[in-house]
């Protein structure tokens, strides 16, 4: 899974649509550089306002798919992405949840991980692992959703430079 647009190393949040474009011939108009890094930074600005109105710690199955969309909509993920994020959704509404109804997003994946780690370490089944390894990727998505809620400013920095 990437979230390669939102906080890919803390680099190149948006530097580019994750959606595909039609290749367009060179156009005899250049584009200044300061042009081209303001629009960069205002979707990335976009987009940490967007992470910054919802914390999965307290989000509820409607919000996260109001989420998805809108980084969808903001080009910060991947049709692909968005499926996977609304496959959490789908996890939610299995699990009973409301479409109201507050939940912690990291601690209901903790514990599925956790559920499903302890059988997978009891028997060992190659369809466990691979439960494990899906639940892992979802739980990697609600963490990374919660940093950048938390630290909404610093997507798009280098922070290993």
């Amino acid at each position: 899974m990437r979230i390669q647009h939102l906080l890919q190393g803390y680099s190149d949040a948006l530097g580019r649509s994750r959606r595909a474009e039609p290749q367009v011939a060179a156009s005899p108009v250049k584009t200044q550089p300061s042009e081209a890094g303001s629009s960069a930074t205002a979707r990335v600005g976009a987009v940490g306002r967007i992470v910054a109105q919802y914390d999965v710690a307290k989000i509820t199955p409607a919000e996260f798919s109001e989420l998805a969309q809108k980084l969808f909509d903001a080009g910060a993920i991947s049709a692909g992405e968005l499926q996977e994020l609304l496959a959490i959704r789908a996890d939610l509404e299995d699990a009973g949840f409301d479409s109201d109804q507050r939940l912690d997003l990291l601690e209901f994946y903790r514990e599925r991980v956790d559920r499903i780690d302890r059988k997978a370490a009891a028997n060992g089944s190659p369809a466990e692992k691979q439960a494990l390894t899906a639940e892992l990727k979802k739980l990697d998505w609600a963490e990374k959703l919660a940093m950048a809620h938390r630290y909404p400013e610093s997507i798009g920095l280098n922070t290993a430079a």
